[in-house]
Parts: C-alpha cells; sequence; structure tokens
C-alpha cells in the first residue's frame, strides 16, 4: 500500500509494512521517511536527491528524479534502480550495493563503482563505456549504449548480454577465460 506524499507531513505518515511508494511530491527529500520501511519507491520528486535517507533501506527504486545522483546514499543498499535521472553517476565507491540497474541516465559511465557490484544492467546510457569496471561484477547486461566497447571487462565476469551497442567488440577468447556465456 503506497504512502501518499503529495501533502506530505511527518507527524500524519503511517508506514505501510515495510514498503513504500512516493510518487508525484514535490517536497519529498527523504530525511522525513518513517522507521521500518525497507524497500523505497520514488518518482517523480525533484528534490530527492538521497541524502539524508534513513539507514534501513535496503532496496530502492529511483525514477524521474532529475536531481539525483546517487553519491549520498546511506551504506546499506543492496539494490539500487535509476530510471530516468540524468545526473545519476552511481552509488559512492564505499557503498555496498549488489545489484545496479541503471536506465536512461545521461550522465551514467559506469567509471569509480564500488568493488561489490555482483550484477550490472545498464540501458539506454549514452556515456557507459564499460572500461574501469570492478572484478566483483559477474553479470553484466548492456543494451543501447552506443559507446560501450566491451573492452578490458571485470576479471570475473561469467555472463556478458551486448544488445544495440555499435561499438561492442566481443572480447577475444584469451580474455575471457571466466566468461560462461557471452550474448551479442
Amino acid at each position: 500500500m503506497p504512502i501518499n506524499y503529495r501533502s506530505f507531513r511527518a507527524d500524519k505518515v503511517v508506514a505501510a509494512g515495510a514498503y513504500a511508494s512516493i510518487n508525484n511530491c514535490a517536497r519529498f527529500t527523504g530525511d522525513d521517511l518513517p522507521p521500518g520501511i525497507t524497500y523505497l519507491v520514488v518518482d517523480n520528486c525533484p528534490r530527492f536527491v538521497g541524502r539524508g535517507l534513513r539507514a534501513g533501506v535496503s532496496s530502492l527504486v529511483v525514477e524521474n528524479c532529475p536531481d539525483f545522483v546517487g553519491r549520498d546514499l546511506p551504506i546499506g543498499i543492496v539494490r539500487l534502480i535509476g530510471y530516468h535521472c540524468p545526473k545519476f553517476t552511481g552509488p559512492r565507491p564505499d557503498a555496498r550495493v549488489l545489484h545496479l540497474m541503471v536506465y536512461d541516465c545521461e550522465a551514467f559511465t559506469g567509471q569509480n563503482l564500488q568493488s561489490g557490484i555482483t550484477h550490472l544492467t545498464v540501458q539506454n546510457c549514452p556515456r557507459f563505456i564499460g572500461t574501469g569496471l570492478p572484478d566483483s561484477i559477474s553479470h553484466l547486461i548492456v543494451e543501447n549504449c552506443p559507446n560501450f566497447v566491451g573492452q578490458s571487462l571485470p576479471v570475473g565476469i561469467t555472463a556478458l548480454q551486448a544488445r544495440n551497442c555499435p561499438n561492442f567488440t566481443a572480447p577475444n577468447a584469451s580474455d575471457r577465460t571466466a566468461l560462461a556465456s557471452i550474448a551479442a
């Protein structure tokens, strides 16, 4: 059951279990989230940047938040999804994100991601090249990223999918000893 934050007042919020969805709220910043929320969806909240978000949130989906960058999130988020956030560059290097999914985020390059990410999905991110990714990534899905080349992939990668990436070149057999599956 989503929480209505249109007329957001921290003293009037009642948590709906461990899930909260905040939609179309110009005033929501994240710092007034009630305790006990572990799965949070934030959609079309222009002031949300992640700073001040209460610890305890382990899954975060952020959609259509123009100033969301991702660097100010608390440690403890293990699943992070960003949709249509033009300034999103990824979580800070000391974060503990395991699964990162990035869709339609113009600024995302994949540079300076923290070690520990095991699954990375990137779609429609024109600046994503794919170099300098952490070696902890075992599954990589890239779609509609015109600058993705596919060279210098993480050494621990076991599955790679690249679709509609015109500059992608499949790695040589000697460069992919751990790579069990590749789809292009």
